[in-house]
């Protein structure tokens, strides 16, 4: 056996172990100028029986033993049926000239799933972005109700001092009436049957027994209008509880979204231990 023999056996008896010594599933071949000598499959890659086929133009081999340098090129599927990534290197005897070639290929099933992934990455944070907007817009939804809501509480305030100060006015009629009815009594203990100071002060009673009467009315009034915004205040409340209610749902959803991505990271942990 002469020593061109000798070399190229030599490295098709170290396959196997280079196979072995490698921590990851890969396909090995050896080949002289010409043709395979050995083909070493991977159990997710398999080119079939290839022992003694020509080295095909375009693989990995075959360019480094074409530019006496180590190759490394993503096969199609056209090529052999599947796709793969391949490295390879020139044999080369002790003056330098290329007698064969060694390349180790890894299936490209793992890219493409961890492409798959990376897809579904970009399709979970697009959600994400979708469910954020949403909240974001129940959210402001709800802030401007909360402020209709601050209005009408002001706007029920303004009304209830205004009910304070016709209480006020009507205590003071209260008051007066008091005192024109002393008066009126004392008037009439007086004058007896001929009192005519007792009738004036009764008209005036009369007369603020109305405006307490109009003031009762201008109270009848202003209840009602608080009624009115009590009403508002509750249909807002109402609404504002549907809008929470939206941003509860829209917050399940970030969270199924969030549950997406911690299991596509868990995929492309595993994916990083084979790779």
């Amino acid at each position: 056996m002469n020593e061109k023999n000798e070399l190229l056996d030599y490295w098709v008896k170290l396959a196997p172990k280079i196979k072995e010594g490698i921590p990851f599933d890969v396909m090995i071949g050896v080949t002289d100028t010409e043709k395979f000598l050995l083909y070493l499959p991977a159990s997710n890659l398999n080119l079939g029986a290839i022992d003694g086929m020509a080295v095909p133009e375009g693989d990995a081999i075959y360019l480094a033993m074409k530019s006496n340098k180590a190759q490394m090129v993503s096969v199609p599927k056209e090529a052999f049926g599947i796709a793969f990534k391949a490295k390879s290197v020139p044999i080369t005897d002790e003056h330098g000239k290329v007698i064969g070639g060694f390349g180790i290929g890894i299936s490209l099933e793992n890219q493409q799933k961890l492409s798959s992934v990376a897809q579904h990455f970009a399709s979970t944070s697009e959600e994400i972005a979708a469910s954020t907007q949403e909240l974001s817009s129940s959210a402001l939804e709800l802030a401007n109700f909360m402020e209709l809501l601050g209005t009408a509480q002001k706007e029920m305030s303004e009304q209830v001092d205004k009910t304070a100060k016709i209480l006020t006015f009507i205590n003071s009629v209260a008051g007066k009436s008091k005192i024109l009815g002393l008066n009126a009594g004392i008037e009439a203990a007086r004058a007896g049957e001929h009192g005519r100071g007792f009738a004036v002060v009764a008209k005036e009673i009369r007369s603020l027994a109305e405006d307490s009467a109009r003031s009762v009315d201008e109270i009848r009034g202003i209840l009602r209008l608080l009624n009115q915004k009590v009403e508002f205040i509750a249909n807002s409340v109402k609404k504002a509880t549907e809008i929470s209610h939206k941003q509860s749902a829209a917050t399940g959803e970030i969270s199924s979204a969030i549950h997406g991505l911690v299991t596509s990271a868990e995929d492309i942990e595993e994916l990083s231990r084979l790779l």
